[in-house]
């Protein structure tokens, strides 16, 4: 499944090979609830994340997915508290 793909990029700190998998076009919406738009983006946010806490690693659990949206439940590990 590509989200799996995604995520095992993104624990795996391989930004062009999570770059690859994204459409030009594609959307995130962050924890935050902002969306963030394009691939550029998207790549240069979870840049961000991963400076902001190296020891970041995303277990996911469940995908759910309706009408090309896709809601993941999961774990978040990191070594930096909230």
């Amino acid at each position: 499944h590509i989200v799996r793909r995604y995520v095992a990029c993104l624990n795996r700190r391989d930004l062009d090979g999570l770059a690859e998998l994204l459409h030009p076009d594609c959307s995130l919406i962050d924890n935050f609830g902002e969306r963030i738009e394009g691939r550029d983006a998207v790549v240069e946010a979870t840049r961000q994340l991963l400076s902001m806490d190296p020891d970041l690693n995303l277990r996911i659990d469940t995908i759910a997915e309706h009408a090309g949206d896709m809601l993941l439940r999961g774990h978040a590990s990191a070594s930096i508290p909230e």
